[in-house]
């Protein structure tokens, strides 16, 4: 009887995981559809009605055999006609044209159609399918809006993608990538590959806790001295997809734990001829879609251990940053009220304010700093500089503090091979609390190459490292830039980073001089400290408490207020869980147990109902 039992309730188990995962199927029979515009210049795509969920990632693809940049897509959502002019067009290899737009988090119940405007007055082949929930569908027809007459299906193989990887491959990729970045940890530490674990987390979010500032250095409660490797993530409406579970969590194997989030204010997107500047689903238009996507890979990172940095991502084009103080009133107020309590969230006030008189930045500065500490009490904030120059940076900072902003990082972004001997004696004749939230190995030009900068890029990594500096290289992934961290030129293996494949055999040439300079200092400061790992735990609880108790009493009054206000911030957090209330892990396993149990009850009764019918 048992037997039987516990084979019914696999069974229903699986009937039970099948059911709740079915949306909707990759159409087959669909699949090789190619149709003729005929002349049209305004064609609709027609989706079936409750396809499309709400919350849920749409990302639209089409090929065609000409090129049709610049042309207006429209999506209408339950009614509501939402235009999109960002896309991502490129000729492939093979000279197909590709276009790529992706719309996020929808609220309302469904989407009923995808309509391409202000096409060319000619016939153009055009090949199209979404990708939803995971899996492809294909479109079954298009229609001439003018005529309302459905387009003619063609033959024309040439513009159907080539297959995608099967689940097999990426299993096998991913099973590969992960045994290659734990030989390198295993070699490098001479441990077995099974111990690794434990040191991953040792000097992120999970094994430093709580930071603060102490004048031009980051410190956890220890009061230790702490490094931050980061990497900035893209825009989050068109690469969010990239920035899951998988991609994140196989960060720290190169030693990062700090990703920046950046919120665009405006999304400047480039045509076929210039870069031009657009309302174009920044926070302006896309606030909702932003803060969702921003608050999930925040959910992620902290699950994670990633410290997170929320950037509200301002351009020299957006002109005088008080003009968006409203909008940055609401961001920060967001985001403080809902992660002041954590210890991973970083708030950088503004990213690149060039077009901001500095007296106007510095109110704008005391301004959203107060928003922040409401919920808050000790946090690490950053901001950008109204000087691209970096000759006028000493000028600048003299201001800084002239206007008692004391609790701010001073951001500066590296990007043209400057000299590092500048910004060392800087540093060294100041007090200045630098940090680089961006920077990259080029030039800065997104369509430009990737200038040779790699031997000053390596001597700014070690003197990063050597001084605990704040970092984060831009970026990690782009389709279309040049200094992306991932190598977008892969083919089909370019979409194994979602999978959270990262070792050497997917990063560019840049990527790899990045990470494995986070790697060889993460394992230099492991290699250091290897006590924390094999000390008693009990006994390194007493240890640490001791040390959060007796601070260098030499510290300055700053400092011993943050440090007295984190561990005020830290007993309140421990308080919050009620008496008799499980750990989150616990709650998990409580709820699995019960689910369980009451189907294995249900199977049960039916089991003996149907038996006492048998015997009956």
């Amino acid at each position: 009887m048992n037997k039987i039992l516990k084979k019914i309730l696999l069974l229903t188990i699986i009937a039970v995981i099948f059911s709740n995962n079915i949306n909707f199927a990759s159409d087959e029979t669909n699949k090789n559809n190619c149709f003729e515009t005929n002349g049209a210049t305004e064609i609709e795509l027609a989706i079936e009605e409750n396809q499309i969920e709400p919350g849920k990632d749409l990302i639209f693809y089409i090929n065609t055999n000409k090129s049709i940049r610049g042309r207006i897509v429209e999506l209408e959502d339950n009614g509501t006609i939402r235009k999109n002019e960002r896309e991502v067009a490129y000729q492939s290899n093979e000279n197909e044209f590709c276009y790529k737009y992706t719309y996020l988090t929808y609220k309302e119940s469904k989407i009923n159609n995808i309509t391409i405007t202000n096409l060319p007055n000619e016939n153009i082949n055009i090949y199209a399918y979404i990708k939803y929930n995971g899996k492809y569908y294909y479109i079954k027809s298009i229609k001439n809006k003018q005529t309302n007459k459905n387009l003619n299906k063609i033959s024309d193989t040439s513009l159907i993608p080539k297959e995608k990887m099967s689940q097999t491959q990426i299993t096998e990729a991913k099973s590969k990538d992960t045994a290659i970045m734990k030989k390198k940890w295993a070699e490098a530490l001479n441990i077995s590959e099974n111990d690794i674990d434990k040191y991953l987390d040792l000097y992120n979010a999970k094994g430093q806790g709580k930071l603060h500032k102490d004048g031009r250095k980051i410190k956890n409660s220890k009061n230790e001295e702490v490094m931050l490797n980061g990497v900035g993530l893209f825009h989050l409406l068109d690469y969010g997809y990239m920035y899951n579970e998988e991609t994140l969590s196989a960060l720290k194997y190169w030693g990062i734990n700090c990703i920046r989030i950046p919120a665009y204010v405006n999304y400047r997107t480039s045509n076929a001829t210039d870069s031009v500047t657009r309302d174009d689903r920044g926070l302006v238009t896309a606030y909702d879609e932003y803060i969702q996507e921003m608050d999930r890979i925040i959910d992620i990172g902290t699950q994670q251990g990633l410290y997170c940095i929320v950037d509200f991502h301002i351009l020299l084009e957006d002109g005088d940053i008080k003009n968006y103080q409203e909008l940055a009133d609401k961001f920060f107020e967001h985001f403080g009220s809902k992660y002041g309590k954590q210890n991973n969230i970083f708030y950088e006030l503004t990213n690149e304010p060039y077009g901001t008189p500095t007296e106007s930045l510095f109110d704008y500065i005391k301004h959203e700093k107060e928003i922040v500490k409401k919920y808050d009490n000790n946090p690490i904030m950053i901001s950008g500089n109204t000087y691209y120059d970096s000759s006028k940076l000493s000028e600048y900072y003299q201001k800084f503090k002239q206007q008692e902003i004391n609790d701010v990082f001073v951001s500066h972004h590296y990007y043209n091979g400057e000299e590092i001997k500048y910004f060392q004696k800087f540093y060294n004749e100041t007090d200045v609390p630098l940090v680089y939230s961006e920077w990259g190995n080029s030039d800065g030009d997104p369509n430009g190459e990737v200038k040779n900068y790699t031997e000053m890029t390596k001597k700014y990594l070690e003197w990063w490292d050597d001084n605990n500096i704040l970092n984060c290289a831009w970026m990690l992934c782009h389709g279309d830039y040049t200094y992306s961290l991932w190598n977008t030129n892969l083919g089909y293996k370019s979409e194994f980073l979602k999978y959270g494949c990262i070792s050497d055999e997917y990063l560019s040439e840049y990527g790899k001089v990045v990470f494995q300079s986070y790697f060889d200092n993460n394992i230099k400061r492991v290699k250091n400290n290897e006590k924390y790992i094999n000390r008693d735990s009990n006994q390194e609880t007493k240890e640490d408490e001791n040390t959060n108790n007796n601070i260098n009493q030499n510290n300055s009054i700053e400092n011993n207020n943050n440090i007295e206000n984190t561990n005020n911030m830290s007993s309140k957090e421990d308080n919050t869980i009620k008496k008799g209330q499980l750990p989150k892990a616990g709650q998990k396993a409580f709820y699995l147990y019960f689910v369980t149990m009451i189907i294995l009850i249900i199977n049960i009764i039916v089991y003996i109902i149907k038996r006492n019918s048998i015997l009956k």
